[in-house]
């Protein structure tokens, strides 16, 4: 299986009343930042580009380990591993949800939407 190295689930919810389906990706991404590493998110980025429904809502939320992006400036030094993933997620129109530091200072859980006003919908 192509992806089978990634530490991800990825399950389908499809609610019948509020017919609004959605498409949650659940990621853990190791603190490493060598070359193995940025070949991981590049998997990672990958799997989640094949994946993601464009007629669902989707959802991308787990522990990624990239402190660097910030998600409220929109800003992302232009590294191997933080620069792909904010495009990445700021191309496919992700928003992050998570207003506060989850570890220390940093920001490292994340819950990304790519269509917050119909997930409020439900």
């Amino acid at each position: 299986m192509k992806y089978e190295h990634l530490e991800l689930i990825c399950f389908d919810l499809v609610n019948k009343k509020h017919r609004t389906p959605t498409c949650i990706f659940l990621a853990y991404r190791p603190p490493s930042t060598n070359d193995l590493a940025v070949s991981y998110l590049y998997q990672l980025i990958e799997c989640l580009n094949t994946y993601q429904n464009k007629s669902f809502v989707n959802i991308i939320t787990g522990h990624l380990n990239l402190p660097k992006i910030d998600w409220y400036q929109l800003f992302s030094p232009s590294d191997k591993l933080h620069q792909p993933f904010f495009e990445f997620a700021t191309d496919n129109g992700f928003i992050q949800v998570v207003n506060f530091t989850t570890r220390g200072s940093n920001l490292l859980d994340i819950v990304l939407i790519d269509d917050v006003l119909r997930i409020l919908e439900v």
